[in-house]
C-alpha cells in the first residue's frame, strides 16, 4: 500500500503535531526498552480487546481471580458471548508504567499500598456496547467516563503480576477508576493539588533545562556533540510520557468530582475538556461539553461550538481510519454520522446565539464536504454580526478558498490579498496568493510571495512545488532545480518535490536522472497527483526519444510496475 504521508497541501505548524500526538506518543515507547512486566500487561489488554481470548486467559496467573476459577474452555466461552453482543473496538492505551519507574510525589496519587509483586499502571480505553454481561467480568474495569455515541469507556488499572515456573503472569488488577470515584471530594482536590505541583516541578525543569541548552549553545556554536543532543531529545520524551500520563490521572479525578457533583462547578469540566483538546482526543473532549450544555445552560452556545467543533473531529478521525482500512463501510457510515451531528449542533448554537465561531466552524465543515453555496451564505451571513479583525480574516480566507475552487481567480486573489492586510501572518497565505498570482501570469509577484512562504514556513513542500513550476515555466531549469533541492532538505522524503525535480530533468531532456527521481518518489507514494503526471510525462517522452533513435518501429510506453 503506498504511503499517504505526504500530500500537496500547507498544513499548519501545530496541526501535525495535534493530529499525530496520541500515536507519537505510543511510538516513544519504541525507543526505549520496555521492561518484561510492560510487555506481558500490555499483550494481555491487545489479545482481550482483539478477541484473542484464549492467549489472555494463558497470560493470567493460574490462582488469579480474574480467571474465576473456570477452565480455559468456560472462561474464553463467557468472553465469546459478551464480545458477540458487546462489540468491543478500537482499543487505546493512553499510558503504561512500571510503578518502580514512578516518582514519590506521583505515588501519592494511588492509595498507599504497598506490594512485594511487580505492579504495572495503565490507562486505556475501549469503544463497546453496555451489555447484562459486562458487570460479571471481572476484567472490565469501573468506566469514569463514557462517550454514548461511540461506546467508548475510559480505565484507570493496576495489575500486579506473580512469578510461576520462573514466568512472569498476571495476578491481581486493583480498578484506579473505580476507587477514584468513591473518594471524598476534599482527597480527591487534594490528589489534583499533588497534579498541579507536579506539573509545576516538570514545567519548571523543561525551562532550566531549555535555558541551559542556550547557554551551551552561545559557548559552544561551533561544536557538535550529538550524542548529547541525542540524550536529550530522549530526556524530552520521557518527560513529555511523563506529563502526559499526570495529565490523564488528574482527568480521571476530575471525572470523580463530575460524577459527586455535576452541577456544582464548570472547571473539572473545562479542564477535562482544554486537556482532552492538546492531545486531540475529541471522544473525551466531546463527553464533557455535552455535560457542560446539559448541566450550564449560560455555557450552552460556547459549549455547543466546541461540541459541533469535536464532532467533526471525531468525523475526520473516521475517514483517517477508513483510509487506512481500504474503504471500510462501518467508518464510512460512522464518519458521516459524526458529520451530521456537527453540522446540527453547530447550527443550533447560530439559533441559540448567533455566534460567530459557530458560523465559522459550520462555513468550514460545509466547504470541506463541497458545499459552496451554503458555505458562502454563512460567511456572507456573518459578516453583519460584527466579527473581530481575527474573524474577518478569517471570513475572507474562506471566501478567497470557495472563490479559489470555483476558478474565480481574480476574485480569490482579491480576498486573500484582503486577508493579507488583516492578518499577514496567516498560514499558507503568501503561498496561495502566489499561486493565484502564477495562474495570472504575474510570475515575478508569485515568485517573491512563494519565496516569502518558503522564508517563513520552509516545512510546507507546495510552496517549493510551485515555485520550481514557474521556474520551469519561464525555462530557468537550474534555478527549478535549486529551490526543489533546497524543499528536499527540509524533507527527503516528500515525494511531490520529488516528482516536481524529475519533471524538471524531463525538460531538460536528462531522462536517466528524471528517472531515478521518479523511482524514489513512486516508492514513498505512486499515486499521488504529481507523482502519475510526472510517469506519465516521462513515459511520453521515451516514447518520443525511441520514436527518433528508431523511426520506423514505434515503442509502446513501459508501465510502472507497482511493488507488491
Amino acid at each position: 500500500m503506498p504511503n499517504k504521508r505526504h500530500d500537496n497541501k500547507p498544513r499548519k505548524k501545530s496541526e501535525g503535531f495535534l493530529e499525530d500526538f496520541q500515536s507519537f506518543l505510543s511510538e516513544v515507547d519504541k525507543l526505549f526498552p520496555a521492561s518484561e512486566y510492560l510487555d506481558i500487561v500490555g499483550d494481555f489488554l491487545e489479545s482481550y480487546t482483539k478477541g484473542n481470548y484464549e492467549d489472555a486467559y494463558e497470560q493470567l496467573a493460574s490462582t488469579s481471580p480474574l480467571r474465576q476459577g473456570h477452565s480455559s474452555e468456560e472462561w474464553v466461552a463467557r468472553r465469546r458471548e459478551w464480545n458477540a453482543a458487546a462489540h468491543p473496538a478500537r482499543f487505546r492505551i493512553a499510558f503504561i508504567e512500571d510503578t518502580e519507574d514512578i516518582d514519590d510525589v506521583e505515588k501519592r496519587l494511588t492509595d498507599e499500598d504497598t506490594f512485594e509483586q511487580p505492579v504495572v499502571e495503565v490507562g486505556w480505553s475501549l469503544q463497546f456496547a453496555e451489555t447484562p454481561l459486562t458487570s460479571q467480568l471481572p476484567e472490565l474495569p469501573t468506566a469514569t467516563a463514557i462517550l454514548k455515541e461511540t461506546g467508548r469507556h475510559w480505565f484507570w488499572t493496576r495489575y500486579t503480576l506473580v512469578e510461576e515456573d520462573d514466568e512472569w503472569f498476571i495476578d491481581r488488577m486493583i480498578d484506579e477508576g473505580a476507587n477514584t470515584l468513591k473518594l471524598e471530594s476534599t482527597e480527591i482536590e487534594q490528589r489534583l493539588d499533588t497534579i498541579a505541583e507536579l506539573a509545576s516541578q516538570r514545567l519548571t525543569t523543561m525551562e532550566e533545562d531549555e535555558d541551559f541548552d542556550d547557554e551551551e549553545d552561545e559557548e559552544d556554536e561551533d561544536e557538535e556533540d550529538e550524542d548529547l543532543d541525542d540524550e536529550e531529545f530522549m530526556d524530552t520524551l520521557l518527560e513529555m510520557e511523563e506529563a502526559f500520563r499526570v495529565m490523564t490521572k488528574g482527568t480521571h479525578y476530575n471525572d470523580a468530582l463530575i460524577a459527586q457533583s455535576p452541577d456544582s462547578d464548570t472547571e473539572p469540566y473545562e479542564q477535562n475538556v482544554r486537556q482532552a483538546m492538546v492531545t486531540n482526543d475529541m471522544e473525551r473532549a466531546a463527553v464533557y461539553l455535552q455535560q457542560l450544555a446539559e448541566h450550564f445552560p449560560e455555557q450552552q452556545s460556547k459549549a455547543k461550538e466546541q461540541l459541533g467543533l469535536a464532532y467533526y473531529g471525531i468525523a475526520q478521525a473516521y475517514e483517517e481510519e477508513d483510509e487506512d482500512e481500504e474503504g471500510d463501510q462501518g467508518n464510512k457510515d460512522e464518519g458521516q454520522h459524526f458529520k451530521e451531528l456537527a453540522e446540527k449542533t453547530l447550527r443550533n448554537a447560530i439559533e441559540v446565539d448567533k455566534s460567530i465561531v459557530a458560523y465559522l466552524a459550520l462555513a468550514k465543515l460545509v466547504f470541506a464536504q463541497d458545499r459552496l453555496d451554503d458555505a458562502r451564505t454563512l460567511l456572507q451571513e456573518v459578516q453583519s454580526l460584527s466579527p473581530d479583525q481575527k474573524q474577518l480574516a478569517d471570513i475572507e480566507l474562506g471566501l478567497g478558498l470557495i472563490a479559489k475552487k470555483e476558478e474565480e481567480t481574480e476574485q480569490a486573489l482579491s480576498h486573500f490579498q484582503r486577508v493579507a492586510e488583516l492578518n499577514p501572518d496567516y498560514e499558507a497565505l503568501w503561498y496561495n496568493i502566489g499561486v493565484l498570482q502564477s495562474k495570472l501570469g504575474r510570475y515575478e509577484e508569485a515568485i517573491a510571495n512563494l519565496k516569502r512562504n518558503i522564508e517563513t514556513s520552509p516545512e510546507q513542500t507546495a510552496a517549493y512545488v510551485e515555485l520550481a513550476s514557474i521556474y520551469t515555466t519561464q525555462r530557468t531549469l537550474a534555478k527549478a532545480r535549486q529551490v526543489l533541492q533546497e524543499g528536499l532538505q527540509w524533507d527527503s522524503e516528500a515525494p511531490d518535490l520529488l516528482a516536481e525535480l524529475s519533471i524538471v530533468y524531463i525538460q531538460g531532456n536528462d531522462l536517466r536522472t528524471a528517472h531515478k527521481y521518479l523511482q524514489q518518489a513512486e516508492d514513498i507514494d505512486d499515486e499521488h497527483e504529481l507523482v502519475q503526471k510526472a510517469r506519465a510525462l516521462y513515459n511520453e517522452r521515451r516514447v518520443q526519444q525511441r520514436a527518433v533513435i528508431n523511426p520506423h518501429k514505434p515503442q509502446p510506453p513501459r508501465q510502472h510496475k507497482k511493488k507488491k
